[in-house]
């Protein structure tokens, strides 16, 4: 079974040992392979140009494309007449937001109140000269369809005698006028909110982005600490080493004179408590330096997580960004899309 690209996991991608068939669309298909000579940085930055070009190629091809508002003019049987009909297809639309702007829409050019009976909306005195001298009614019909909302519409004088049966007198333009203003409003809502969509989705992606900066920053600093902590501890090792070496020396000039003043109590008994002595800071310094080399042990450990941990983090930026390429191309899509809706 074929699987697109875009829904495989990121590890998955990056640790494919041979080849893969990706399939865009359903039918163009793309084929490469991973040679183990290649390093993962290499691995993940071809996984990241694959991943953006084949999700620009699916924008460009079908995602975006602004579809043209058209309301034709044909003869539909209403009241068991066949009558002037209009009918509209508003794209990327709701029935629900439709029928509740479509009977703002009618009211604000209306004295009457809309009746709704088995689907059909009427709308009574409504004035618009451009379309007839005199107050109309108009019936119309929304039907939730598979692109958006699909709106028929007839126009009536006294409810009952259908207008435009003058073919010459062009006031049926400014009925499809009319209709053409209200499609281009919903349209542009729903591109509006999609493109607000898309907005909230890129600053949810940089916002990502800056998150995986400020760990890489942390990391690198705490690894900046911990060298630094260690180049110390290797000097304090250092001067411990000779304090030891000095300390040693001393042990054994004492242990000298104690045996020099053995024959006299007196002195054998100071000269063995400052051998003592001597010996217990001796064994401080020795504790000293085990304890430095467990810190350095420590902070080295540290540093080789946060290592591993800083090239997940950049791997992770690199896809992050390619993302957000990505989806800048989105929101310029429907920015575009937006701009020619007319």
């Amino acid at each position: 079974m074929l699987t697109k690209l875009r829904d495989i996991p990121a590890k998955t991608v990056f640790n494919l040992p041979f080849s893969y068939t990706g399939v865009v669309q359903g039918h163009r298909y793309f084929f490469f392979s991973w040679s183990e000579i290649f390093p993962l940085p290499t691995k993940i930055f071809i996984a990241m140009k694959l991943r953006l070009f084949i999700t620009l190629y699916a924008i460009s091809t079908s995602v975006f494309a602004q579809k043209p508002i058209t309301v034709l003019i044909s003869s539909q049987p209403y009241m068991n007449v066949s009558q002037q009909t209009f009918v509209v297809q508003i794209p990327q639309t709701t029935l629900k937001n439709v029928e509740s702007h479509w009977l703002k829409y009618m009211s604000k050019e209306s004295k009457g109140r809309v009746q709704a009976a088995n689907g059909t909306f009427e709308q009574p005195n409504v004035s618009h000269p451009n379309i007839s001298p005199n107050p109309f009614t108009i019936f119309s019909q929304l039907m939730g369809t598979t692109e958006g909302v699909r709106l028929t519409a007839w126009f009536t004088q006294n409810g009952t005698d259908f207008l435009f049966k003058d073919p010459n007198s062009g006031r049926e333009l400014a009925a499809q006028k009319y209709l053409h203003d209200f499609a281009i409003q919903e349209y542009r809502a729903a591109v509006q909110e999609e493109l607000a969509t898309e907005q909230n989705k890129l600053q949810l992606m940089e916002k990502q982005l800056s998150g995986l900066n400020q760990d890489e920053e942390k990391s690198v600093k705490t690894i900046q600490e911990n060298e630094r902590a260690t180049e110390r501890s290797n000097e304090a090792i250092i001067t411990n080493k000779a304090d030891i070496q000095n300390s040693s020396d001393k042990i054994s000039n004492q242990k000298g004179m104690v045996d020099r003043t053995a024959s006299d109590p007196n002195a054998t008994k100071g000269a063995k408590k400052t051998l003592s002595q001597m010996e217990d800071e001796k064994k401080e310094l020795q504790k000293r330096n085990e304890a430095q080399g467990k810190d350095k042990y420590s902070m080295s450990k540290e540093n080789r997580a946060e290592e591993r941990n800083t090239s997940t983090i950049q791997q992770k930026q690199m896809l992050k960004t390619a993302d957000i390429e990505t989806q800048r191309q989105k929101v310029y899509e429907v920015k575009t899309k937006l701009d020619n809706i007319k």
